[in-house]
């Protein structure tokens, strides 16, 4: 059988990433083999993590049912943890459980949590600043490079174009993957994300421009073998970008405040959840979205 999915089931499990313990595995649609059955069976959410030098397997199941979740099914999740040697199971579903499958999850020690009914009115003050929040999905692609030096002689019989090796940290790799280097490395995504947005209104083709002192630092190889080494470099960059708003609340999860916010769009196979918790007075957050958030190039 295939492994199943839902935007619930994806939701809970980047919750549990991120509320996870470091260096814990987290997997969607884990595979288990049923040594009673003799075949795979599937656990919507699985968290492998080291104790004592022990694995400690804990299996997660979802449910989204319009109804509370009965005894019967709390009793078929914790039969199908035992055979697969999960240690601990924890079930979410989104409309609760009746009062007899409370009383047995407890007897066994299966935690059941409920996550739609626990969104919250009264909202963190650090929350607050963010009811509004969007993500957006960018590519970057090299248009030019052009580069800056104290002697036009020592340019002579250079060959630039794509086969230029540049020598970053004792290893020579293309000019294309240094530009690249140097250009992420800036940030500029972070520092000047108002400009880039609006670029984007002012045309169909945005672009930036961007300098770059290199010192006589780097060494530059062309296909004959030929260096130099530039006092500077500019970076032509275009790009293209979706941006996306995001439907933003409060939850409780297992006792832990947490601001979610989510998009989907079924249709486009777009999906983004972001989960951020209150650690002192920062936020830490973790960010889940399918690859279709980020444009191709000449696609919109």
């Amino acid at each position: 059988m295939p492994p199943r999915t839902n935007y619930f089931q994806k939701l809970v499990k980047i919750i549990n990433t991120h509320l996870a313990p470091s260096g814990a595995t987290v997997t969607e649609s884990a595979m288990i083999y049923d040594p009673e059955a003799e075949e795979n069976r599937e656990v919507d959410i699985l968290i492998e993590t080291l104790q004592l030098n022990c694995v400690i397997k804990i299996g997660i199941e979802c449910t989204a049912t319009s109804r509370a979740l009965d005894i019967q099914a709390i009793e078929k999740h914790l039969e199908k943890h035992r055979k697969l040697g999960i240690h601990h199971t924890i079930i979410v579903a989104k409309n609760g459980f009746t009062k007899t499958a409370k009383t047995y999850a407890e007897k066994n020690r299966e935690k059941l949590l409920t996550f739609s009914a626990a969104k919250r009115k009264q909202w963190l003050p650090m929350f607050e600043k963010l009811k509004k929040l969007s993500v957006y999905g960018r590519t970057y692609f090299l248009k030019s490079v052009s580069l800056e030096f104290d002697e036009v002689g020592s340019i002579q019989d250079f060959l630039m174009d794509k086969l230029v090796a540049v020598k970053d940290s004792n290893v020579f790799i293309s000019l294309e993957e240094f530009s690249s280097r140097v250009f992420m490395g800036s940030e500029i995504s972070k520092t000047a994300f108002k400009e880039l947005k609006n670029n984007e209104g002012n045309g169909p083709d945005p672009w930036i421009k961007v300098a770059f002192d290199l010192d006589r630092k780097y060494e530059f190889r062309d296909r004959n073998n030929k260096t130099i080494y530039p006092l500077g470099m500019v970076l032509v960059y275009g790009y293209q970008s979706k941006y996306r708003d995001l439907d933003v609340g409060q939850f409780s999860y297992d006792d832990q405040d947490l601001l979610i916010g989510k998009f989907s769009d079924k249709d486009n196979g777009e999906h983004v959840n972001v989960v951020l918790t209150k650690t002192g007075d920062k936020l830490i957050g973790t960010l889940e979205f399918s690859e279709s958030l980020v444009p191709f190039r000449g696609n919109s």
